[in-house]
């Protein structure tokens, strides 16, 4: 009795990921789905492709053969879906840096460096990122910080769009600001009065970015304002800038001296 009948060749799909040296394998009984023969004996199975790599990323056919013990053979193909899920990693992150605000600057002028990474397939791109997400100039990467410490935040995407995550942080810390007063010249008291409106300008800062407001007091009532006339004598206003949640950064001290130069009058001498 002669077998002429092949066998009936089922498959089904199926997904592979690739490992971290970027290949994948798979086997026959992988694709095979139950497939049978009139006969009822074993059948031996082969496929035409077993191992991926990188550039089979995606849907990927394959056929696969049976054959019984009469020497017939049938095929049928099957897709193999070709994922990679394997991350970059960063073989090197720039260090954290720590640094001193230019000289009368509220910022240093820093490089950042630059990190990079491997991928089982291929990097396609390593990106830094400010605090408000937006992307660092990629051709440059020495730029100015302010005071505090700011994150950047790098990431290495692969040609199949794996990610993945470095922090490095500038730190700069800032010298204090000085508080410059301009010196107001003596003014005579208005005419019949013990006292003159006085023009104060309000003093200059090296630092003007690291001050939030700049109040002040003065000697004779704290609560006066600078429009209030000033009395004959010596007023001392005490100026003080406010930097970050109204902490006193910088202090100064302007001497206002208003003078009587008017002769005493003199009334009701006998004639």
């Amino acid at each position: 009795i002669d077998d002429n009948i092949a066998p009936s060749v089922i498959t089904k799909p199926f997904t592979v990921s690739l490992d971290v040296t970027g290949n994948g394998l798979i086997t026959t009984a992988d694709i095979n789905n139950g497939s049978t023969d009139n006969c009822g004996g074993p059948l031996t199975y082969s496929l035409d492709k077993t191992t991926f790599n990188c550039s089979n990323v995606g849907n990927v056919t394959v056929i696969l053969t049976a054959t019984d013990c009469a020497g017939n053979s049938a095929s049928n193909t099957a897709t193999v879906t070709v994922q990679d899920k394997v991350k970059p990693t960063f073989t090197s992150v720039p260090q954290n840096i720590s640094v001193n605000a230019d000289p009368g600057q509220c910022s240093a002028s820093v490089n950042l460096g630059f990190p990079t990474a491997t991928d089982n397939c291929h990097v396609a791109s390593i990106i830094g990122y400010w605090d408000d997400g937006e992307e660092l100039d990629e051709t440059n990467h020495t730029a100015n910080f302010p005071i505090g410490t700011t994150q950047i935040t790098w990431v290495a995407t692969d040609d199949n769009y794996n990610t993945r995550f470095a922090v490095q942080t500038v730190t700069v810390t800032g010298g204090m600001p000085v508080l410059s007063v301009n010196p107001v010249a003596v003014k005579s008291a208005d005419q019949d009065k013990c006292s003159t409106v006085v023009s104060v300008p309000y003093p200059t800062s090296s630092m003007d970015c690291a001050i939030t407001s700049v109040i002040y007091e003065r000697s004779d009532n704290a609560l006066l304002p600078l429009t209030s006339p000033f009395n004959v004598g010596e007023t001392t206003i005490n100026w003080k800038a406010l930097g970050a949640n109204n902490i006193i950064i910088a202090t100064a001290s302007q001497v206002i001296t208003v003078t009587d130069d008017q002769a005493p009058t003199i009334s009701g001498c006998p004639s």
